[in-house]
């Protein structure tokens, strides 16, 4: 069959068969003529773009939980004004410890003159790259969450909050301070909010409007509260009543009744605003419960001392020790929030988060208010993480003494 001939059936077969049947109007059919087919899109399946989490899948097994590392491999970050601050708290943090204090891990035992000794290292590079730092300092690499060295790190930040002093119509859900002089183990969330068990006792902090917002300031650790009259305060972490950590995100993510996709913060957050009904039932699947004490202060970390953005960390102490200096290859993300690379970072062990287990988790705090919400929501991506140590006497000679820096630098 030529061109031609194909021409015609194909257009023949375009044209429907019209009926006349009693006095039904014929449709009037557009023919499209074969030459012109070529103009029509076909419809293309496009694959969905595979998301870039930064975890490295080609990476070696680890075989310990520290594994010792080359320093000299790793392109160090500048010591800059900020960092240096944060570097001065740590060494507050460490102070406040027992000093006697040592850690076991696996592979290694410290104590806190070997925290010490890092940061009075890194101090001594302030505002500079820390070349030669390798000759002073081991770097030991986490084994992370599979093993290879890949290590979560999420994001969180220092809420703003309305509050009054005193309850009222809009304003009547209570901001907790640490029951002392409780006897036995401490109400759960639902003893507390949901049957009054606190109620009384002269623990009020103050009553904000929704508990949902008191919820999400525990799970932070900490607030920046605003009264009606300008006033500001910061209330930081007093505690908890320790019971066992859960998750409404994976609550919400298992019950069938609960119709949401978005579970981020803001996801929830829009869903219990829009569904106060379901509130109560949600949080109180969560038994573990945060309470506060005020202050003028900047906002702490469990350390006690102020947390700075982008330096300071939550970590599961039992696995990290709280006062360590880190390296960290850290995920960065690109403008639609998706991660784009990772770029090496000094972080310190400075607060603990009941979210984080293992060593394999970390918390990165990013600041106050709402611009800090948006980038500590971004962050939910893989890097790798190593605890700098300074190395043993037999190493280094007759620099250090006892685990102390000497005179000799």
């Amino acid at each position: 069959m030529n061109c031609s001939k194909r021409a015609f059936w194909f257009c023949l077969w375009l044209v429907p068969l019209q009926c006349t049947i009693d006095d039904t109007p014929q449709q009037i059919v557009e023919v499209v003529a074969f030459e012109d087919l070529s103009t029509f899109p076909i419809p293309i399946k496009i694959p969905k773009k595979k998301k870039r989490t930064g975890k490295l899948k080609n990476a070696l097994p680890l075989l310990n939980t520290y594994s010792k590392t080359n320093l000299s491999t790793f392109s160090l970050p500048r010591i800059d004004e900020n960092l240096t601050k944060a570097l001065m708290q740590q060494l507050k943090l460490l102070k406040r410890r027992k000093q006697n204090y040592t850690q076991q891990f696996e592979e290694i035992s410290l104590n806190l003159t070997d925290l010490e000794t890092t940061i009075e290292l890194l101090l001594l590079w302030q505002q500079t790259y820390p070349q030669g730092l390798e000759k002073h300092l081991n770097a030991y690499q986490l084994k992370g969450q599979d093993g290879k060295g890949n290590v979560k790190f999420t994001g969180y930040f220092t809420p703003e909050l309305k509050v009054q002093k005193r309850p009222s119509k809009n304003y009547r859900y209570a901001i907790y301070a640490y029951p002392e002089d409780w006897q036995g183990q401490l109400p759960s969330r639902q003893q507390i909010d949901g049957e009054g068990a606190l109620k009384g006792r002269g623990l009020e902090l103050a009553y904000a409007k929704r508990l949902e917002d008191i919820y999400y300031m525990q799970l932070q650790g900490s607030g920046l509260v605003k009264y009606g009259s300008g006033q500001r305060k910061y209330f930081g972490f007093a505690g908890s009543n320790r019971h066992p950590y859960s998750s409404i995100g994976k609550h919400i993510k298992n019950n069938e009744s609960i119709r949401l996709k978005n579970i981020s913060m803001e996801g929830v957050k829009s869903y219990l605003k829009y569904n106060p009904d379901k509130v109560e039932d949600i949080l109180f699947t969560n038994p573990s419960y945060v309470f506060f004490e005020a202050s003028n202060s900047a906002p702490l970390g469990a350390g006690h001392v102020p947390l700075t953005a982008n330096y300071s960390i939550a970590v599961d102490p039992k696995h990290i020790p709280l006062g360590g200096c880190l390296l960290a290859a850290v995920p960065i993300m690109d403008e639609e929030g998706d991660f784009s690379h990772h770029e090496y970072q000094f972080l310190l062990a400075q607060d603990v988060g009941g979210a984080i287990k293992g060593n394999g988790h970390i918390d990165v705090y990013s600041g106050v208010g709402k611009a800090a919400e948006r980038k500590a929501m971004e962050m939910h991506h893989y890097g790798q993480l190593w605890l700098l140590l300074p190395k043993p006497s037999d190493e280094l000679g007759p620099i250090f003494s006892n685990g102390a820096l000497t005179s000799q630098f």
